[in-house]
């Protein structure tokens, strides 16, 4: 047959029906559970089942999310076995990932056959629950008006950001971190003139279930610490001082590095 241009694209709703005329796919490879954030790599087999040589594709789906493999198509001898390999992010949830093969004959590729493989979401490490944090400052230098954060990882080279530019009085709730302690940058902002009135890279690093607070005038990032009973305590090398007494909240703070 005439080489095809290209493989069958993007999937959107395919029948989940297993044909197998030409095709079978034979084994799924994929990790039995992923953490939130991580990428997940997944090997489809898939056998040529006709007389003749034909050129074999597959696509795949999950949360209503189309994938296609590394490679458009391959060309399969006769009885041999193709492997076809994706890659995704792991959402915040379990993953059905469901897998369609395809063969190409005259001007069109046919669907043929159907599987899927389930991949469950990693619980949290015992003693650990990944809560997120939460976010606010005080202190804006005059004429600010809003403020933002960016929250990078560099091992995973990504940005997580609120959704949307916050008002001055209003917290940052960040519901999940799937990075781990990574590092902060806050700015605050004068949206109505589109200047940004201060900036403040490398605060951290954040770590999650807790609540912190930056102060623009001195550009520390505090971190709230539950109620205890205290003796008079100073927290020395330029961090703060304690006051006296009993039952008192009190926070550490963390200069930018």
């Amino acid at each position: 047959y005439e080489a095809p241009p290209g493989g069958p694209g993007y999937i959107g709703q395919l029948a989940e029906v297993a044909v197998g005329a030409y095709t079978e796919i034979e084994e799924i490879i994929a990790p039995v559970q992923a953490a939130p954030g991580d990428l997940v790599t997944v090997e489809v087999r898939v056998r040529n089942l006709h007389t003749g040589t034909i050129y074999i594709a597959t696509t795949g789906r999950y949360d209503s999310v189309d994938i296609l493999p590394t490679e458009d198509y391959a060309i399969v001898d006769p009885g041999a076995t193709r492997s076809f390999y994706f890659s995704f992010t792991m959402p915040q949830n379990d993953v059905e990932l469901r897998v369609w093969s395809f063969y190409w004959i005259g001007t069109e590729w046919y669907q043929d056959d159907y599987s899927y493989v389930d991949i469950a979401l990693v619980p949290p490490e015992e003693g650990r629950v990944n809560m997120g944090f939460t976010l606010k400052i005080i202190n804006a230098p005059p004429g600010s008006t809003h403020w933002s954060a960016e929250f990078y990882s560099e091992e995973e080279g990504a940005f997580i950001y609120p959704p949307d530019a916050l008002a001055l009085d209003e917290a940052w709730d960040c519901a999940y971190n799937p990075y781990g302690a990574t590092d902060l940058r806050v700015r605050v902002l004068d949206i109505v003139h589109a200047i940004t009135l201060h900036d403040a890279p490398n605060l951290g690093p954040i770590e999650d279930g807790k609540d912190y607070t930056y102060d623009c005038s001195t550009g520390v990032l505090y971190e709230a610490v539950p109620a205890i009973s205290l003796w008079p305590l100073a927290i020395i090398g330029g961090l703060g001082v304690l006051g006296v007494g009993a039952a008192i909240a009190f926070t550490m703070a963390r200069p930018g590095k």
